[in-house]
Formats: structure tokens, sequence, C-alpha cells
């Protein structure tokens, strides 16, 4: 099932990426549910990211959302990121959809998490912000 539910997100991604609808990142079960369960004001949603997909909004709310979407995606637990997790989803959803003909994707993903993984904040959601840009970043410094 959970394999499901990320073939889905990404699968939705590339489909927005490539169609002329306005894309809408935030469909996916895991961001329904947290969006749900930290009553997140949808209305912001346009203004989280950018069109890098970097996280723009310093808004606690959206360190919330993350917080929450980390712990359910199982990236974060007892208040620590999971390296093999946060490698393993790295792999398969930002370095497919960023760098699609990447020749080592798990490379990619693990050099991104090394040069993220000591990133600071206040609580997790804002170091789960912090370290998603910084590995978006990581990936896009890939030729």
């Amino acid at each position: 099932m959970y394999a499901a539910v990320r073939f889905l997100t990404i699968l939705c991604a590339v489909h927005q990426v490539f169609s002329n609808e306005e894309r809408n990142y935030w469909g996916d079960p895991i961001s329904v549910e947290c969006i749900e369960e930290v009553h997140f004001d949808k209305t912001i949603l346009p203004t989280v990211m950018d069109k890098d997909f970097y996280i723009v909004s310093t808004d606690p709310s959206v360190f919330e959302l993350f917080r929450c979407m980390f712990e359910k995606l199982k990236m974060v637990q007892d208040g620590k990121f999971v390296k093999d997790e946060i490698v393993r989803y790295v792999e398969k959803g930002p370095v497919r959809f960023l760098k699609p003909n990447a020749d080592n994707p798990n490379k990619i993903a693990l050099e991104a998490y090394e040069g993220c993984k000591s990133l600071e904040g206040d609580g997790i959601g804002q170091q789960a912000v912090n370290m998603r840009n910084c590995i978006i970043r990581e990936i896009y410094k890939y030729k």
C-alpha cells in the first residue's frame, strides 16, 4: 500500500508537470491527510512553494504540515530523521522527478541526504522544511 501511495504521488506530479492544468502539489493522500489533521489553511497552499519546488513560506503552520508528512512517511521517528526512509523517498520521488535521466538515483539521494542531514531549525517541522529545501538544492546541482 505504501509503495502504491508513493507511485500515485509521483504519477500525479508527473501528470501535473506535463499538463496544462493548474498544478496541485498537495493532492496526494499523505498531504491531504496532514492538511486535515493539522487544520492547515488551504488558502495559503499556493504561496508555500515556488516554481522550483522550494518551500518559501515561513508560516509556522507550514512547519507543522511538514512535520506531519515526514512522520507519516516514516522519515521522522521519535523526533529524529530516519536516513534510510529519507534516502528511499528522495530516490523514488524528487530525484526521479527532477532528474529523470539520472544514471544512479540512489547515489544522488544518498549524497543529497548526507549534505543536508545536519540542518537546524526550531522544531522538527522547520528542520524538515530546511532539509527538504537543501535536498532539492543538492539534486539540482547534479548534471
